[in-house]
């Protein structure tokens, strides 16, 4: 019975082991646990792990690819470039006839009129993130930040205004992480109802601001940002955005919404460039 007592107890030990290794170390993208917890997001609090954590995590980051947000470097891609200047770059006519065909059925909605809807997320295949790294623009920006796992996670996003009341997207200002990390948005039919808005502003200046400020969820853009420009993103159909998300952003609110709908795409590498890819990165870049 002691035998068994301790083995299972070993066991656990070696899957409490497993899992802190997969959470903090080999898995994931490094973010502030607090811009997720409900409750903090307007009043966020930094412990001592926050900072060590996002000390170390800078250091590895501006010795990798993404060293040239922090303009440790300069990039050779246009659109690369553009981000480091910007936060952004808009790509119009990003899908040619013969993709726009083949994955017509994805930008499909079922749109049911009913009290009870008010939203639509729909994960979408691999295949349509491979092609839209394969044969696009995409390939050579990807290229060039040497990502390991460069298909992103995808998926369809519909919000009509006759339902929007339930709605709880994110419509504070916010940073999604305090490193670099890029998401793209793609409007097959383009957008002029609730925009995304984000600021402009150069990369090295948005990754420098203090990681309180970052962690922080606002209502209204705090004083020491009050004077940027923002981008607003009404574009035309078939336009792909790709930003900078660590720069702050946000929906646009429920008052500014009026009778129309909004349909993209959200395109997410944090969950395919993960910890392990930063190491690695910053280690070959190093060597090189």
């Amino acid at each position: 019975m002691k035998f068994l007592s301790k083995a299972k107890h070993l066991l656990n030990t070696n899957n409490l082991t497993q899992e802190l290794l997969k959470r903090y170390v080999y898995e994931h993208f490094p973010r502030l646990v607090c811009m997720t917890s409900g409750g903090h997001r307007r009043h966020p609090k930094i412990s001592s792990f926050d900072l060590i954590k996002s000390r170390i995590w800078v250091k590895i980051a501006k010795k990798g690819v993404f060293g040239g947000f922090y303009g440790n470097f300069e990039y050779k891609n246009m659109h690369l470039q553009e981000i480091k200047r910007n936060g952004f770059t808009v790509i119009e006519n990003f899908l040619d006839s013969s993709l726009l065909e083949k994955h017509s059925s994805v930008f499909k909605v079922n749109d049911p009129h009913d009290e009870s809807y008010y939203e639509i997320w729909k994960t979408l295949e691999e295949k349509f993130s491979i092609d839209l790294i394969e044969k696009t623009l995409l390939r050579e920006i990807i290229s060039e930040l040497n990502i390991s796992k460069p298909y992103p996670r995808c998926k369809l996003n519909y919000v009509r205004a006759d339902t929007l009341s339930p709605y709880s997207g994110i419509n504070d200002w916010h940073c999604d992480r305090y490193l670099p990390c890029l998401k793209g948005l793609y409007f097959p039919e383009g957008c002029n109802w609730m925009p995304f808005e984000r600021l402009i502003m150069p990369t090295k200046d948005a990754l420098s601001l203090p990681l309180i400020l970052m962690k922080t969820f606002f209502e209204d853009l705090p004083s020491q940002l009050s004077q940027e420009s923002i981008y607003t993103a009404y574009v035309k159909p078939n336009t792909f955005i790709l930003c900078m998300n660590a720069i702050f952003h946000r929906r646009s609110t429920k008052d500014e919404a009026r009778p129309g709908h909004r349909k993209i795409i959200f395109m997410d590498w944090n969950n395919q460039f993960n910890r392990y890819d930063l190491i690695f990165s910053a280690a070959k870049q190093s060597l090189s």
